[in-house]
């Protein structure tokens, strides 16, 4: 049990110490803060054309944000920094699978 607590708490303090971390996580924030501005009355034909946009925008950040977070955490635990760029390129190589498997436990849930 000891050994658990070691672990979560190295991570907790690599965690805090990393910038990118916190840069991929703001990205939820950035995501909230676009659901919250476009919300409005009007529904003319460029209002939806820049809803739309928006919401494509927000769902690659989500995603960016869904697999960087982990994966920068992991390379940082593991003593290997990793650059913006590498955690790009990761987040690229592992979306599919992220989705996969995303589309497969929404297939699993729906009766």
């Amino acid at each position: 049990m000891s050994d658990v607590i070691l672990f979560l708490n190295h991570g907790w303090k690599s965690i805090w110490k990393q910038q990118t971390i916190w840069l991929f996580s703001a990205l939820q924030i950035v995501y909230s803060l676009l659901n919250i501005f476009l919300v409005g009355k009007t529904t003319t034909l460029l209002f939806l054309f820049v809803w739309l946009l928006a919401d494509i925008i927000a769902i690659v950040l989500i995603l960016v944000s869904y697999i960087g977070v982990p994966y920068l955490a992991y390379c940082f635990l593991t003593g290997r920094p990793a650059t913006v760029r590498e955690t790009l390129s990761a987040v690229k190589k592992f979306s599919g699978r992220v989705i996969g498997c995303s589309f497969l436990a929404i297939l699993a849930l729906t009766p």
